[in-house]
């Protein structure tokens, strides 16, 4: 399973890929069989694209991400009940999407790579450890020594408007109704949750966004 949904590296909104063996392709091109796009149904697709690219840019989510009510960032587990075709004005947009995702790191991405070198005992650089700093990154992951220096940065990163995010706040066990892990206490899972923290890379960084960064989190090294 491959989601498209909102905030993903390859977004459509909604939908995703569901990956098969190749013997199954006829069986499932008979369940779920292609669908014209209609006109109203595109105009209306159309819409909701230009408000969530509205919505998602930085001077509109700094104020969005004050409003409590909109819960964003808050992770729900949400089951799967069943498996249907994608929306037909969607699916129609994958190719323009895929042609459009980055096949290369961004400028600020290399520059958040070469500038956490100088920080490193205030941050661990996640991508440079894991041998992935070339790939391409939605947001870029580092873990600070702990919770509250992760809390403590996100607030500091926020209130100078440079868009971070602890992403991922909470491991498994702590998001209410996720199957199979009820009554696991996972240390380490809530450990690295606690930890970890992300910043933008997108085209609107600029050198000095970066230097501001690593400067606040370099501020926060303790020992």
């Amino acid at each position: 399973m491959y989601s498209f949904g909102r905030g993903k590296p390859l977004t459509l909104l909604s939908g995703g890929a569901l990956l098969v063996r190749s013997d199954w392709a006829h069986e499932l091109d008979q369940l779920f069989p292609p669908h014209p796009v209609q006109t109203d149904a595109a105009f209306a697709y159309w819409a909701k694209c230009v408000a969530y690219n509205a919505a998602i840019h930085p001077f509109s989510y700094a104020g969005l991400r004050r409003l409590p009510f909109l819960a964003l960032g808050q992770v729900a587990y949400r089951a799967l009940d069943a498996i249907k075709a994608m929306d037909p004005a969607a699916l129609a947009r994958l190719p323009a999407a895929y042609s459009r995702h980055p096949k290369q790191s961004s400028a600020a991405q290399r520059a958040i790579t070469d500038r956490l070198r100088s920080i490193a005992a205030a941050a661990i650089d996640l991508p440079t450890r894991l041998a992935r700093s070339e790939s391409p990154l939605l947001r870029y992951p580092v873990l600070m020594q702990d919770e509250a220096a992760r809390d403590l940065a996100v607030a500091r990163l926020d209130a100078a408007g440079l868009g971070a995010s602890p992403f991922y706040a909470r491991s498994l066990v702590d998001i209410s109704g996720v199957p199979g892990v009820t009554g696991q206490t996972a240390p380490n899972a809530r450990l690295f949750a606690g930890r970890l923290l992300t910043s933008p890379v997108h085209a609107d960084v600029t050198p000095n966004d970066v230097e501001h960064m690593v400067s606040i989190l370099g501020s926060l090294h303790v020992g």
